[in-house]
């Protein structure tokens, strides 16, 4: 869904003047990210203390506008963000044990039934799975001391590397050099005073699009990637080499 307006209060403005630039940039791409229907406000969290306690103190406030939004629409907010195969074949999970909760209507006769039943369902989730483990890229992830250190393993970061996967035809090894490539440019920029690439939450990185563009932002990380090119060939952000002698061609 293509949400074209949204209603940002002075209050969540008001929160974010306690934050530093990069802070506020954080916390507000999150507000915009929930607000435009693009995230999952259950999704969102925070590593840093200070930008979880604000995301607290605004997030009925949001979560009243989701609501009224939703209902006046008759939409179903989580079936925006999640797979509707995962959401079927929990709802059937839910039916199977309630048909075997069921004793005074069935005395235990369909327990094989359920059971091949059940077993079916497992199948049928377990087809629309990515051959991908998902989860071993988290931790790789996590592997890198000055990279972001996450607290779980949520739906969101899971959909965001499904989406990398599926929009750029990643394998488990592409998954791996991205990050080994921007935890390698985010400790070398350390040094640099104006042009220091932030490490970035692993979702951002995997789901979320380049700042006025359309390419996904670990789409930079690619051999062909604008950023990783750069930065193998030695020229900086601002078109000059590391040397700052002359302009790159």
């Amino acid at each position: 869904m293509e949400k074209k307006v949204i209603k940002y209060y002075r209050s969540f403005y008001e929160v974010s003047k306690v934050l530093d630039v990069e802070q506020f940039y954080e916390f507000n791409s999150a507000v915009f990210a929930v607000l435009f229907y693009e995230k999952d406000i259950d999704s969102v969290e925070f590593d840093n203390q200070l930008l979880q306690a604000l995301w607290a103190s605004i997030k009925h406030s949001m979560q009243a506008s989701i609501d009224g939004f939703c209902s006046k629409k008759s939409i179903d907010y989580k079936s925006l963000f999640y797979n509707k195969i995962d959401t079927l074949a929990k709802g059937v999970g839910k039916g199977v044990s309630k048909g075997l909760g069921n004793k005074d209507k069935d005395n235990g006769k369909d327990n094989g039934n359920v059971k091949d039943k059940d077993k079916d369902n497992k199948h049928f989730a377990d087809s629309n799975e990515s051959a991908i483990s998902y989860k071993k890229i988290y931790k790789h992830y996590l592997s890198k001391p000055n990279l972001i250190k996450h607290r779980k393993f949520t739906p969101e970061i899971r959909n965001a590397m499904k989406l990398a996967e599926k929009r750029l035809k990643l394998s488990e090894n592409d998954f791996i050099k991205i990050i080994d490539r921007h935890s390698e440019i985010v400790e070398e920029s350390k040094h640099e005073t104006k042009y220091q690439v932030r490490a970035r939450p692993i979702a951002e990185l995997f789901g979320q699009k380049v700042y006025q563009g359309t390419a996904l932002i670990c789409s930079e990380y690619l051999d062909d990637g604008s950023k990783w090119l750069r930065h193998s060939t030695g020229s900086s952000e601002t078109g000059f080499d590391t040397g700052g002698l002359k302009f790159a061609n």
